[in-house]
């Protein structure tokens, strides 16, 4: 029903490939890094060492964002400023701080926010994925 490809002008997006049926599930994405809800930021970078060459290259693809709170968080976790941290250690951190939804979802990374969505998040406990479903219908493209 959908698929992630490069838009003009902002990187890559998601993309409806069928009509979808309010209700339906659209997505149920595993997260990457399996980290507890009381995470650090230590606990970010650890998780994301873990993971397999090919899934921390996905994951570096995404866009990152830290504002000021974000990094003053950081730097209470790791007990050093933000500009002291290694750039790659950053860029992790950054990426966690722009996309997270209790954990780094690659596909539901790249839905678009709209004050009007057309899909509603939930993360199940019982299966352990991210879902979205569709508020209403939605149209192909």
């Amino acid at each position: 029903m959908i698929e992630v490809r490069e838009t003009l002008s902002k990187g890559r997006g998601t993309f409806t490939i069928a009509c979808i049926l309010r209700g339906t599930r659209v997505i149920a994405e595993a997260g990457l890094l399996k980290i507890k809800r009381e995470h650090k930021a230590s606990d970010i970078i650890s998780s994301f060492m873990k993971l397999p060459t090919a899934r921390q290259d996905a994951y570096l693809e995404l866009h990152e964002f830290a504002c000021g709170a974000f990094q003053k968080s950081v730097e209470d976790d790791m007990g050093q400023r933000w500009h002291d941290l290694p750039a790659r250690q950053r860029k992790v951190l950054a990426i966690y701080g722009a996309n997270a939804f209790n954990d780094i979802f690659l596909i539901m990374s790249r839905i678009n926010h709209s004050c009007t969505p057309n899909v509603f998040f939930w993360y199940n406990s019982v299966t352990e994925l991210g879902t979205y479903h569709a508020v209403h219908d939605i149209t192909i493209g």
